[in-house]
């Protein structure tokens, strides 16, 4: 849905400014079907994981129908967790059975937005020969993706997060401007007729799009033990995305067996690298004879030549942040040497119109 305003704020501007929000329930994602362990029993098991982990006599063993190779009954004992949670005929000889339903409509996708737009038409007078838009989106995106504890404990709410593809804010500036050299323009009005012909009738077209990183991904598979921001003071470097990189093991604790997970898989403290990037292209048409025209286009893609590197690493088991003359930053919290985007590209193009 959305709800909004369009006005034209002086001759040939107009601005357009809206809420849009949406809202999707009932997407499909993974759920654990047998994971139905009590907070009791998991609680249980972390203080002693032999009480998930003991072998206990299989009462499927032999059992017709379930005892073919890989099946249940093939295994005269059952780890202790596979009768301790529903459907244990499903178990698994050697480990445990894990049921799931990789389809379960309990997914949701939560979007709300401002979205404003200023766009000028080109009109006489001022600025005769430029037009432009200018796009701007301050927004949030959550997900609803299953559960962060699903097996053998499942959580009583669901994930509840930032999606992977969040971006607070995105910019996006184009223009079209027709240069005004020339007969007609601002610059070099009276050339003569060969001059003009190479020097007038040139279009400078920009792309600018600038916008956040998204999330960074926390591994869940740890405990977060210090009050300090992931985001280091300061802000982010290449060699410290995360404020412990220089000593994970301070504030980065291991989970233990059957642990509970507490962290969200993504966070807004700390957001990966993003670079703005600026497109130009520049065309003129050359008149040939009648009817026939040549058209001449120069681009170039990533015209500043911009680096975008790719996310921190964020395993805390990575071990700290070292720098290497030769292959640059490595371990936890730390961003490596590859570029990500691809590098200036310059392209020439020409056709023939009739």
């Amino acid at each position: 849905m959305s709800l909004g305003f369009q006005r034209e704020i002086t001759h040939g501007i107009v601005l357009d400014a809206r809420y849009a929000g949406n809202f999707t329930n009932r997407l499909r994602t993974f759920l654990w079907t047998n994971g139905t362990a009590s907070l009791a029993q998991e609680q249980e098991a972390i203080a002693n994981p032999a009480y998930f982990n003991e072998q206990v006599p299989n009462p499927y063993y032999g059992v017709p129908g379930i005892s073919g190779p890989g099946q249940c009954g093939t295994s005269t004992t059952v780890p202790a967790i596979e009768l301790r949670t529903i459907l244990p005929q499903y178990c698994s000889p050697g480990g445990a059975g894990l049921v799931g339903e990789y389809n379960a409509p309990i997914g949701g996708n939560f979007y709300n937005g401002l979205e404003v737009k200023v766009d000028k038409r080109v009109t006489s007078g001022w600025g005769n020969g430029l037009s432009f838009q200018i796009s701007y989106t301050y927004s949030k995106t959550i997900n609803e993706d299953g559960y962060l504890n699903g097996w053998p404990y499942q959580d009583l709410h669901r994930i509840h997060q930032l999606a992977g593809t969040d971006r607070t804010q995105v910019l996006v500036v184009t223009s079209v401007y027709n240069l005004p050299i020339g007969r007609g323009g601002l610059l070099w009005t009276h050339p003569s007729e060969p001059v003009n012909a190479l020097i007038g009738g040139w279009i400078l077209g920009t792309v600018l799009t600038a916008e956040s990183g998204t999330p960074v991904g926390v591994d869940t598979g740890w405990y977060y033990t210090c009050n300090h921001s992931y985001r280091p003071t300061g802000g982010s470097t290449l060699g410290h995305w995360f404020s412990t990189a220089s000593n994970p093991s301070a504030c980065w604790q291991g989970i233990p067996p059957y642990g509970l997970m507490n962290l969200t898989g993504t966070t807004e403290q700390v957001r990966n690298p993003t670079i703005p990037d600026l497109d130009l292209s520049l065309q003129k048409t050359f008149p040939l004879w009648s009817k026939v025209d040549f058209n001449l286009r120069l681009d170039a893609f990533n015209a500043t030549n911009s680096v975008l590197f790719g996310g921190p690493d964020t395993n805390p088991g990575d071990g700290p942040a070292t720098f290497s003359p030769g292959s640059g930053w490595s371990g936890f919290g730390t961003v490596g040497p590859d570029q990500q985007n691809t590098p200036r590209v310059l392209q020439v193009q020409g056709k023939v119109q009739f």
